[in-house]
């Protein structure tokens, strides 16, 4: 029966679930449609269509930079620029290798084994690809083998063929640039070369016999023996010509790619608050183009803008709602950081909305965004592993909202990336938030100043001083607002700060106070539980503060019924010797029930809330369990009946405090305080829990478990340390009385 229950519990979790995910979406679709919808209307400024010949009635004056391209001129243009680009071809002096240690087997076969001609064309045809297409040749072969000098001149003639370059394509197939040169890259054996080569002076199809006959004359020429063979010789490098220049489109493309940008588009320019037709002005055929033309232009825009949205809220959405699910250990707490987060997007879409609607863009909106705000609000609720992730996902709409400002971008990642890093080497939070403060400062002063001195922008014309004033002003107040807002959102989302927790596990006050006398056993229980637990998640990296007030509140639900638990019974022990297994099991069953109500009336952070439902998860009470068994007064025992019927830890902090619950209560009964003892503990407990299934929600790693493991062993080690025996006064009154009678 538990068992279905538990089922449904977890189902009706994963139903939940995923009505936050559709929530989530939901919002973020709309909050980017709002504002996809005010960039159309508010930034959007169609004109009064004018016929030509009228006159205009009011001044056309464009609101927003806009370039208008010809793009019949443009394309025109781009494709002449890009004729001018010389396509690339490789030379690869392989070829001529390839062809030459074929011609050198044949003449070192025919020099060592003096064969007929017939097998010389045998040997020709089996080891080589070199064709023969007149009987003739070979005798010729045979004239070179014998001839050293010969050879040479041979290889002369084949070197300097390939290495201009042989194409085996007619010369109006091959691709060239307008001026007819193309670019060559020559592998050769040991470098490589560019050079730009001629088309002309490559060797192809039209050319190749007249090439190769210059070449054959030009080595061979002034050879008297050789004269009658030249034409055989020039049959025979044509009858194995091959290619050595092949063309390279990757390389081709990439030059052109390269070359596109020395390329300028022919655009018109507009910058905003230009005039295009003045009052009373006649609309001439010119003035209603251009008109036109930004109109397109405006419209245009704003469908990029609004495709980018789209583009953004893609990846923006997807990232934020990763990051808050992975992190998030049930509903509310995950439900809690969307609406924190998109009210922090609010607020930043309620700035840029005012920013335009007052008219204050006559300065720079780098001067009014609250960058450090904004780092502020985020830091103070988002853990810091996820913080860097957070950041960027805000800055992604915040882009689309500045109109893609690129200032408001790099400002952006620049400042949350140093701040981010300053907390790792500034104590205490306090003192962090005034070195964060004096930074910020700094920064947004270098970066406005090197806007204003280093780039043309619409910084440039406004003085020094106003831009000093705007940017001091934007940080302290951007100090001040978090300050205010701090105590406010902290009552509202009851995030688990650092404060918070603190001020919840000072066992000063006066809640622990109460615990300690209705329920001192189950109070020193719950203080050492959170001291295992604190040190625990130091050393696997989880949040200290959240598990130490974890071990402090996880078993506030016993305070109710305090004297139905062992630790708080002095001598009476009604659980076990009073109530079945049955009733005992209920009574402690409903300890996390009413732990998880007292801790509504505490309101603590729902981190917490969270770790007294889950320390238990669906583990079993193996004590009544067994003692059940043993009664044998039930017909039949269910074991799930046995088992806390809770959601299992859904987070680390979750699942060590319910690690150090179950070895702090275990350690209770050694008789030993052995090391050896001790890690045997240690072992049984978080084997069991493993193999139990607890852990398997918990994200814990195998690295963390070792941590944790270690350092249970280390505090229990020193928490359970042995004292020596002093011996009491009558034994050492004895030995006092034996060394006086021993000096008489």
């Amino acid at each position: 029966m538990n068992k279905i229950k538990t089922d449904k519990l977890f189902f009706a979790f994963n139903n939940l679930k995923k009505d936050q995910i559709s929530l989530f979406f939901l919002l973020y679709f709309i909050f980017i449609l709002i504002f996809s919808i005010y960039n159309f209307i508010i930034i959007q400024n169609p004109f009064e269509r004018f016929e030509v010949g009228s006159i205009a009635k009011e001044d056309i004056v464009i609101h927003q930079d806009i370039t208008v391209v010809d793009e019949i001129k443009t394309q025109q243009e781009k494709e002449d620029f890009l004729a001018q680009v010389q396509p690339v071809y490789n030379l690869y002096d392989s070829t001529f290798y390839n062809q030459w240690n074929n011609f050198s087997k044949i003449f070192d076969y025919i020099k060592k084994e003096r064969p007929i001609p017939s097998s010389i064309q045998s040997f020709i045809d089996e080891r080589t690809n070199i064709k023969i297409s007149d009987k003739k040749i070979l005798y010729l072969l045979i004239l070179f083998a014998d001839n050293e000098s010969y050879q040479n001149k041979f290889k002369t003639i084949l070197y300097n063929i390939y290495s201009q370059g042989v194409i085996l394509k007619s010369e109006n197939d091959l691709a060239k640039s307008s001026d007819g040169f193309i670019t060559v890259d020559w592998f050769r054996t040991t470098d490589t070369i560019r050079k730009s080569v001629d088309a002309r002076s490559l060797i192809f199809l039209e050319n190749k016999e007249r090439r190769v006959k210059e070449e054959v004359e030009k080595v061979f020429g002034d050879s008297y023996q050789l004269k009658a063979d030249l034409v055989l010789i020039e049959k025979l490098i044509l009858d194995n010509l091959a290619e050595s220049l092949f063309f390279d489109q990757p390389k081709t493309d990439e030059n052109k790619k390269e070359a596109l940008n020395n390329f300028s588009p022919k655009v018109i320019s507009l910058k905003s608050g230009s005039i295009i037709i003045r009052h009373g002005d006649e609309i001439t055929y010119e003035k209603k183009r251009l008109m036109e033309l930004a109109t397109s232009s405006i419209i245009n825009t704003n469908i990029r803008k609004f495709l980018s949205t789209l583009v953004l809220l893609v990846i923006s959405a997807f990232i934020i709602f990763l990051i808050l699910y992975n992190f998030s250990n049930s509903i509310q707490l995950y439900k809690r950081y969307i609406v924190y987060f998109f009210s922090i997007l609010i607020i930043a879409l309620a700035l840029f909305i005012l920013y335009d609607i007052y008219v204050i863009s006559n300065k720079p909106m780098i001067l009014y965004f609250p960058f450090l705000l904004f780092y502020f609000l985020i830091e103070f609720a988002f853990p810091k592993k996820e913080q860097v992730w957070i950041f960027f996902s805000f800055i992604l709409p915040v882009f689309i909202l500045s109109y893609f400002d690129e200032n408001i971008l790099f400002l952006s990642i620049f400042m949350f990336t140093i701040l981010y890093f300053i907390n790792l080497r500034t104590p205490g939070y306090r003192r962090s938030i005034f070195v964060k403060t004096a930074v910020a400062l700094l920064l947004n002063l270098i970066y406005v100043l090197l806007m204003k001195y280093l780039f043309i922008n619409e910084m440039n014309d406004i003085p020094i001083t106003i831009i000093l004033l705007y940017t001091i002003l934007n940080i302290l107040l951007s100090m001040v607002f978090y300050f205010g807002l701090q105590p406010i959102i902290e009552y509202i989302f009851n995030f688990p700060t650092i404060y918070k927790l603190m001020e919840i596990s000072d066992l000063n006050n006066k809640f622990f106070s109460e615990f300690l006398m209705k329920a001192p056993g189950t109070y020193h229980h719950s203080v050492i539980v959170a001291n295992l637990s604190e040190n625990a998640a130091k050393a696997c990296g989880a949040n200290p503060y959240i598990a130490k007030a974890g071990g402090l509140y996880h078993d506030i639900g016993k305070i109710k019924y305090a004297r139905y638990f062992v630790e708080n019974q002095q001598g009476e022990n009604p659980t076990v010797d009073v109530l079945n297994p049955k009733m005992a099991v209920s009574i402690i069953k409903n300890h996390v029930k009413s732990g998880l109500q007292e801790g509504a009336k505490l309101k603590l952070p729902r981190e917490v809330m969270d770790i007294i439902e889950q320390h238990h998860g669906t583990s079993l009470i193996s004590f009544f369990y067994s003692k059940a068994l043993s009664e044998l007064k039930e017909e039949k025992i269910e074991k799930d009946t046995y088992r806390y019927n809770y959601p299992k830890p859904h987070s680390r902090e979750s699942a060590i405090v319910m690690i150090a619950d179950a070895i702090e209560a275990a350690s209770r009964t050694l008789k030993t305080a052995e090391r050896k003892v001790i890690e045997s503990l240690v072992d049984d407990v978080i084997d069991k829990r493993s193999k139990d299934g607890q852990l398997e929600e918990s994200v814990l790693t195998l690295a963390d478990l070792k941590a944790i493991k270690e350092t249970m062993i280390t505090n229990l080690s020193s928490m359970l340390h042995g004292r020596i025996q002093y011996p009491d006064e009558k034994y050492i009154q004895e030995l006092e009385k034996k060394e006086r009678l021993r000096g008489i």
